[in-house]
């Protein structure tokens, strides 16, 4: 995650809780992570966290799975009274190694995850790998 987007992260989580009327300690008795860790969020002093706290972050500021990845990427967050954004279907590699590699690196951007499908099939001596990949 080091080039994820902490400060639009930072930014969108304190608009989202001010604009749900909500103090850090209320976010933090709907589920959510403890005041110290969303301070650390929304002052951007963060660089990684656990999938779960995430999860928890998106629960109770009523956001919609996903917000925060899309956050870190740049983008907004997508509000659970919106509806659930469109996700395209993963890209599926006809060579099996590839397709392993793909789904092994979730956490990833969907940039970096083909990326590293790309330099796997460079290993074993292939192409891009973008060009094996089935409809």
């Amino acid at each position: 995650m080091a080039d994820a987007d902490w400060a639009n992260l930072a930014r969108l989580a304190r608009e989202r809780r001010n604009r749900l009327l909500l103090s850090q300690e209320d976010v933090a008795s709907r589920g959510g992570p403890s005041t110290a860790t969303q301070r650390l969020i929304e002052h951007g002093h963060a660089d990684s966290y656990k999938p779960r706290t995430f999860a928890e972050l998106e629960k109770a500021l009523q956001l919609h799975p996903g917000s925060i990845r899309s956050a870190l990427d740049g983008g907004p967050f997508f509000p659970a009274e919106a509806p659930a954004p469109a996700s395209p279907d993963p890209p599926r590699y006809a060579d099996p190694l590839l397709q392993r590699v793909y789904d092994a690196a979730e956490g990833l951007s969907e940039q970096d995850r083909h990326t590293l499908a790309a330099l796997a099939e460079r290993l074993r001596g292939g192409s891009n790998g973008r060009d094996e990949r089935r409809a």
